[in-house]
């Protein structure tokens, strides 16, 4: 089935390759693409400018031309800003044909993820900003569940 392993990328024998691309929305232009999923939307940034909606622009067209075709966006909620958070007020809780916005902590997610070892391996990797961010997180997730996936 693999024909082809690059650094970046995994060419199958079908014609089907599966790519890693950075958030730049430039990369993303010409391309066909059958799903994407993008990590941590809520994040992405660029000296005040919000990647986030330019990529969704580039992929819109890229994925039009095969049906079925798929944008996923997963995410830590971060601000009340941006896609994520656009599409979570827009969607959220609300019948869609074409949009699903789904809130869950990471545990319901991934039941192999431990609160604590999460904690204390944030803390280790990322200092003191992480605390504050994750003790953000753990508030808004107490409101509103942690993370969220939309479907676009």
């Amino acid at each position: 089935m693999i024909e082809v392993e690059r650094a970046d990328e995994i060419e199958l024998n079908n014609g089907v390759i599966i790519m890693v691309k950075t958030s730049d929305f430039r990369a993303i232009r010409g391309l066909t693409v059958a799903a994407a999923i993008l990590d941590e939307v809520a994040f992405w940034d660029s000296e005040g400018i919000s990647p986030d909606h330019e990529v969704l622009t580039a992929l819109r067209p890229a994925t039009s031309t095969i049906p079925g075709a798929k944008i996923i966006a997963i995410s830590t909620p971060y601000s009340q800003s941006g896609s994520l958070y656009e599409a979570y007020k827009e969607h959220y809780g609300k019948d869609d044909e074409h949009t699903l916005v789904w809130v869950a902590e990471s545990r319901s997610m991934n039941p192999t993820l431990d609160q604590a070892s999460r904690h204390q391996y944030g803390l280790r990797a990322r200092g003191a900003g992480f605390q504050s961010r994750f003790d953000k997180s753990t508030a808004q997730a107490e409101q509103k569940k942690e993370g969220a996936l939309r479907v676009l």
